[in-house]
């Protein structure tokens, strides 16, 4: 069952009167949310989004806003940018079972951050060690606020690349 599904292509994009565009806050290659090996976020339940395969250290900030939320571990963060919209960014799945292990908190609730910023650092190869996935799902918490997700699949660089264009 999937609660949420605004993706769309750029043939199909609905009547909207605003749009923003989200960096990607991870480096690596982007995939569907129904490529995630958990199944609460492939159908969509923390919202809709993509997954990332990372490649690299850090998560940027993929845009200005406010820290809504820093996992105590350091494994998951959630974000309001200052137009309204959140996201949240999980590093990696079961990755809470590492207690913190490979994970560091440069940000702390309610501080604000520009684009770019760097809001945690993670040890890939850590992860790859101690979990079955360490996909990174990035999703809209608000999803049901919006019209549309526009996805871009293919190889990111952190705060470079677009990773999604959202429609409300």
């Amino acid at each position: 069952m999937q609660i949420f599904n605004k993706v769309v292509s750029s043939s199909t994009i609905p009547v909207h009167t605003n749009r923003f565009s989200i960096m990607s806050p991870v480096a690596g290659k982007v995939l569907p949310i129904e490529a995630a090996s958990d199944s609460l976020f492939a159908n969509r339940l923390f919202g809709d989004g993509v997954v990332i395969e990372p490649a690299g250290y850090q998560v940027l900030a993929p845009f200005d806003g406010t820290v809504m939320d820093v996992s105590p571990t350091g494994n998951q963060i959630r974000l309001r940018a200052n137009n309204g919209l959140q996201l949240m960014v999980q590093l990696g799945f079961d990755s809470l079972s590492m207690m913190g292990l490979g994970f560091k908190k440069k940000v702390k609730k309610a501080q604000r951050f520009s684009q770019a910023q760097v809001l945690l650092e993670f040890d890939l190869n850590q992860m790859k060690r101690q979990l079955s996935s360490v996909h990174c799902p990035v999703t809209l918490i608000n999803s049901d606020k919006i019209k549309a997700i526009e996805p871009f699949y293919y190889k990111v660089l952190a705060g470079q690349d677009k990773l999604m264009t959202v429609y409300w």
